[in-house]
């Protein structure tokens, strides 16, 4: 999502999805490099802010190789009205 979107505005669109709509979402996260320890090793006490901004805006929907053309359909175009919703504030 945007910038402007970050949190909040990222956070209700994924709400959205998941009450109007059932379809599912999740966020990236920051925290991986700071939690895994594989991860952790790898980069020591590094600040990365462009991951953490990263993580602020990213929003993953479902996807895989055997949903149906009609599903893929459904889920383009409840994340299509999800961000006018948004963007409109309701």
């Amino acid at each position: 999502v945007p910038r402007e979107w970050a949190g909040e505005k990222r956070n209700r669109l994924m709400k959205i999805l998941d009450d109007d709509y059932r379809v599912g979402s999740w966020m990236g996260s920051a925290e991986l490099y700071k939690t895994r320890r594989f991860y952790s090793e790898l980069i020591g006490d590094q600040v990365l802010p462009v991951s953490d901004e990263i993580s602020e805006r990213i929003v993953c929907t479902q996807i895989h190789a055997l949903l149906t053309k009609e599903e893929n359909e459904y889920i383009a175009a409840a994340i299509a009205d999800a961000v006018e919703r948004v963007a409109q504030g309701k």
